[in-house]
C-alpha cells in the first residue's frame, strides 16, 4: 500500500528529514521518501496496516517533531497512459518524463520505454481531451517529432521503412556520382560545376530538409541544444566554408545512424515485449501451510512461492 502525504507548514529540511526517518522506523512501512520542495512524503506501508492506521501514524510523528504542520492526504486522481510513437531514443524519453512531471498538471509520470508509454497521474480535475492536449504540447516541445494518443485509442501502425531506404539511396547516389564527377572533371569550368553543385543541392535537401525543419521546431519551443539542430549548423557550417561534399556527408551519415538506431530500437521492443507477453498473471504463495493464489504484485520479500512446470 502506497499513499502520499501533504505536510503544510513545513519549512525546514532537517525537519523534513525527522520526520521521514521516524515514519520509516514504524514496523508496519517498509519506506518512507520525502520531497522537501513539494512538501510531500510517500510512505508505502504493509497491505495489513489500513489507510486510517498509517493517517494516524503520519499526523502523530508530524505533531511530534513539528507541532505547527497540517498533516493531509494527497488526493489522487486516475492515472491516465499515453502512447508515444517516433521515440527512440532512451534519454529522450526521460527528459520527455521530466518536462511532464514539472509540469502543474500532473503530480507524477512514469515512462516505460521499451512499450512507448507514458503514465500520467493527474493533479487536478480535468478532462481528458485537454490533459491529452497539455501532455502533447510538453511533449513536443521537448521532442517535435513524436505523435502522442491515449492509450485505449492507439492504433498500433506497421512500421515501414520504405521511405528512408529510398532516401538514402536516392542521396547516396547522388553524392557519390557529385564527389567523383568533382575530383575527375573539377568544378574549374561553369557547367560541371553547376551540374555538381546542383546535385549535392539535392542530396543534402533530401536527407537534410527534415533535420532542418525538426530544428526550426525545437527552436521555436527554445530547445536550443538537440542533435537536429546540431546536425544543421555542423552542415552549414561546412557550406560557408565551401566544402559542398562535407555538408552532404554530415546529414547523409546522420539520416543512415538514425535509420539504423531505429532498426534496433524497434527490433529490441519487439523481443522484450514478447519477453513481457510470458509473465505470470499469478503467483501461489505458501501462506499457513497452503498455497494462496494471489497477485504477483501482492507478493512480498521472503515469501515462499511455487513454481509450477512449463
Amino acid at each position: 500500500m502506497k499513499r502520499i502525504y501533504i505536510l503544510e507548514g513545513l519549512d525546514c529540511a532537517h525537519c523534513a528529514e525527522e520526520i521521514r526517518a521516524e515514519v520509516e522506523k514504524d514496523e508496519r512501512v517498509k519506506s518512507a521518501g520525502m520531497n522537501f520542495m513539494k512538501q510531500e512524503l510517500t510512505v508505502e506501508a504493509e497491505n495489513s496496516c489500513s489507510p486510517d492506521e498509517l493517517m494516524t501514524t503520519v499526523t502523530e510523528v508530524a505533531a511530534k517533531l513539528e507541532p505547527d504542520v497540517t498533516v493531509r492526504e494527497r488526493q489522487t486522481f486516475k492515472e491516465k497512459k499515453y502512447i508515444i510513437d517516433g521515440l527512440d531514443c532512451a534519454q529522450c524519453a526521460e527528459e520527455v518524463r521530466e518536462a511532464v512531471e514539472k509540469s502543474d498538471y500532473a503530480n507524477g509520470a512514469k515512462m516505460n520505454f521499451i512499450k512507448k508509454e507514458l503514465t500520467v497521474t493527474p493533479s487536478k480535475i480535468i478532462s481528458d481531451k485537454e490533459l491529452l492536449k497539455q501532455v502533447t504540447a510538453t511533449i513536443t516541445a521537448v521532442e517535435p517529432d513524436v505523435t502522442v494518443s491515449e492509450k485505449e485509442n492507439h492504433v498500433e501502425k506497421k512500421v515501414s521503412y520504405t521511405k528512408d531506404i529510398v532516401k538514402m539511396i536516392s542521396a547516396g547516389i547522388l553524392f557519390i556520382v557529385a564527389f567523383i564527377l568533382e575530383k575527375t572533371i573539377g568544378t574549374e569550368q561553369l557547367v560541371p560545376k553547376i551540374a555538381i553543385l546542383s546535385m549535392y543541392l539535392a542530396a543534402y535537401v533530401i536527407c537534410g530538409l527534415e533535420v532542418a525543419i525538426t530544428s526550426i521546431k525545437a527552436i521555436a519551443k527554445k530547445n536550443f541544444f538537440n542533435e537536429n539542430t546540431l546536425m544543421l549548423i555542423a552542415s552549414i557550417g561546412a557550406i560557408v566554408l565551401g566544402e559542398y561534399e562535407e555538408a552532404v556527408a554530415v546529414m547523409l551519415f546522420y539520416t543512415v545512424g538514425e535509420f539504423f538506431q531505429s532498426i534496433a530500437v524497434n527490433k529490441s521492443r519487439r523481443s522484450i515485449s514478447s519477453l513481457i507477453k510470458t509473465k505470470p498473471e499469478t503467483a501461489d504463495v505458501l501462506i499457513d501451510g497452503e498455497y494462496i493464489t494471489v497477485d504477483p504484485e501482492n507478493v512480498e520479500t521472503g515469501s515462499i512461492i511455487c513454481v509450477r512446470p512449463s
